[in-house]
């Protein structure tokens, strides 16, 4: 049941994201995010505390997995340069 109520929090924090993106994070509301993740709206103050702290931890998210990219997409040009002077 662990593993269940997980999910629902991810799938809360998912959706809130896609919500963000589509209805900017003024504009989005808990119904809409509880719609699409097909979560009661109670929800959100269980696992959240409050719509804004969902939409600080949905931002948080994203930022992280941006922050991520960027990580490895420098790791792989600091490679590929390492390569190239290798053989100069």
């Amino acid at each position: 049941m662990a593993r269940e109520k997980n999910g629902l929090r991810d799938r809360i924090l998912d959706c809130a994201i896609e919500c963000i993106e589509k209805e900017g994070g003024e504009n989005v509301t808990v119904r809409s995010i509880c719609k699409a993740a097909n979560a009661n709206i109670a929800s959100i103050n269980y696992y959240f505390r409050s719509k804004d702290n969902l939409i600080k931890e949905a931002l948080g998210k994203t930022l992280q997995h941006a922050f991520e990219n960027h990580v490895k997409e420098a790791d792989a040009l600091r490679g590929d340069i390492a390569k190239k002077l290798e053989h100069v």
